[in-house]
């Protein structure tokens, strides 16, 4: 929320056509986008464990949440860092992958949502 120094995240989640299935939001309290990006990865994967969905990848504009995801990524004085450690744990458990993304997508999805 601009100029108010509240900050909130939030996803959808799509099948393989590019349907709609769901999404999530939450709020937070002043915070960086360190934090914010995790969470919302954090809503991404509690979706996908409640819905019971499988070969999902999560798309992420934020280079700093691959990198505290990944197995070797340092965490150790991140203020959340209980929350990325259980993020670890169900893209483990899961069999979820990561990649990166720009934030207006992919080439191929700024082309098809430009012709909707």
């Amino acid at each position: 929320m601009q100029n108010s120094g509240l900050a909130g995240y939030g996803g959808i989640v799509r099948d393989d056509k590019d349907r709609w299935l769901g999404g999530f939001v939450g709020r937070l309290g002043v915070v960086t986008v360190l934090t914010t990006e995790p969470w919302a990865t954090h809503g991404g994967l509690t979706v996908t464990k409640n819905f019971n969905l499988k070969n999902v990848i999560i798309k992420t504009n934020s280079c700093e949440t691959l990198m505290l995801t990944s197995k070797g990524g340092a965490i150790d004085y991140h203020p959340d860092r209980d929350m990325i450690e259980e993020c670890r744990y169900l893209l483990f458990e899961l069999g979820i992958s990561m990649m990166h993304t720009l934030r207006e997508g992919t080439p191929d999805e700024t082309r098809k949502n430009a012709t909707r």
